[in-house]
């Protein structure tokens, strides 16, 4: 059997852990041998428990994150390696022996050095999905982001790369980690498919959700500026995802005393299921890669208002099948969740055309994600 060691910083709900989740989950009829390695030790107890009753071993190290995020940072790790080594060798040397003959990353780039020292060891095959688009022009300059490339390269060296959607592809060309959109594999996030559909009706009060991790860049802050500007309309809006900010979000929503209720429920078992009641979805991120809680939303007919990021409206159309807005735009945020949540037939409109977006173009052919993956690997063994 080909023993594929997955890696990941934590088990933290949201769509990295779903993906990994999806690849190993149907272990016993695959021809592979899965172990994942958790860098951190942590992650929430309830995605916990999901894996732990897979029965697939994981494995904790001793692995030293950086806390450094400037570029002076990223260019001394990439080219002190010998720091590194020293820092990281019983966690180096933990991977090694679990004999990987796939070691494969989900991971920030900076824990990329960590496969290269392992494949010193092991001689085994390096493999990275990129989950998101990491910089997007707002967040550097055109030279910090000249400046990075050195270091990125570094990172990417001997990796077969994964982008989860074009997006994501054509920000590694960006970069400079490769030539070209061909020399990286592009495998789409994916989900199960399902015939459950939500019911359209006019409540009381109408059940807006938002499944993300609670954190500035998925736009937490301007939803709830936005939601602020909602005159009493007979909505709910549930924040779902673990807190990155300790409470930051909660005291903004108090300050700016809302006429409509927010709950905050933190990290829950299966966040799906949370959505099958709902009436409406948002998803203001800023920054993305494929997101599997909107297709989620989508699947089962739930009508969504987006940022207008590209990662997003790769997926979806204004007024097709999700409203869009500018992203960062307060009161264009607000205006479409108005307009979504008093018109019943918009509504219906939407979800019905999201359920077929996302039943025709992300629902795996193949049978799930994992038998794509599967290819991947034959292809590079």
């Amino acid at each position: 059997m080909t023993r594929v060691v997955h890696v990941v910083s934590d088990f933290c709900m949201g769509g990295v852990s779903a993906v990994v989740y999806d690849l190993v989950k149907n272990y016993k009829s695959s021809s592979y041998e899965y172990h994942i390695v958790n860098l951190s030790g942590g992650g929430d107890e309830a995605v916990i428990n999901r894996f732990q009753s897979l029965g697939i071993p994981i494995h904790q190290v001793a692995y030293s994150f950086q806390s450094g995020f400037s570029s002076i940072d990223y260019i001394k790790e990439a080219l002190y390696v010998n720091k590194f080594r020293k820092a990281n060798k019983t966690a180096i040397d933990s991977i090694a022996q679990l004999g990987p003959d796939i070691l494969h990353f989900h991971t920030l780039p900076r824990e990329l050095m960590l496969g290269r020292e392992v494949k010193r060891k092991t001689n085994c095959k390096l493999v990275h999905t990129d989950h998101m688009v990491r910089l997007g022009s707002k967040d550097s300059s055109k030279f910090g982001r000249f400046v990075l490339r050195l270091p990125f390269q570094q990172f990417f060296k001997n990796y077969h790369l994964i982008a989860v959607s074009d997006s994501v592809c054509n920000y590694l060309v960006d970069m400079g980690i490769k030539s070209s959109a061909a020399s990286i594999t592009v495998i789409r996030n994916k989900i199960p498919g399902s015939n459950l559909r939500i019911t359209y009706s006019d409540k009381p009060v109408l059940k807006v959700v938002y499944v993300a991790r609670i954190s500035y860049v998925k736009g937490h802050r301007e939803l709830i500026q936005a939601w602020s500007l909602l005159p009493a309309a007979g909505l709910h809006l549930y924040v779902v995802g673990p807190d990155e900010l300790q409470g930051a979000m909660q005291k903004l929503y108090e300050e700016l005393n809302c006429l409509n209720p927010i709950t905050f429920t933190g990290s829950i078992p299966n966040a799906a299921d949370f959505i099958d009641d709902a009436d409406m979805g948002v998803f203001p991120s800023q920054r993305e890669g494929l997101p599997i809680a909107l297709l989620e939303k989508m699947r089962i007919g739930l009508p969504c208002v987006v940022s207008d990021i590209p990662e997003l409206t790769s997926i979806v159309s204004d007024g097709v099948d999700a409203l869009v807005y500018p992203s960062g735009n307060i009161e264009e945020l607000s205006n479409k969740i108005q307009q979504l949540a008093r018109d019943l037939h918009l509504r219906e409109r939407i979800g019905s055309a999201a359920a077929t977006t996302v039943n025709n173009k992300f629902v795996s052919k193949l049978g799930g994600i994992d038998k794509e993956y599967e290819q991947f690997y034959k292809s590079i063994s």
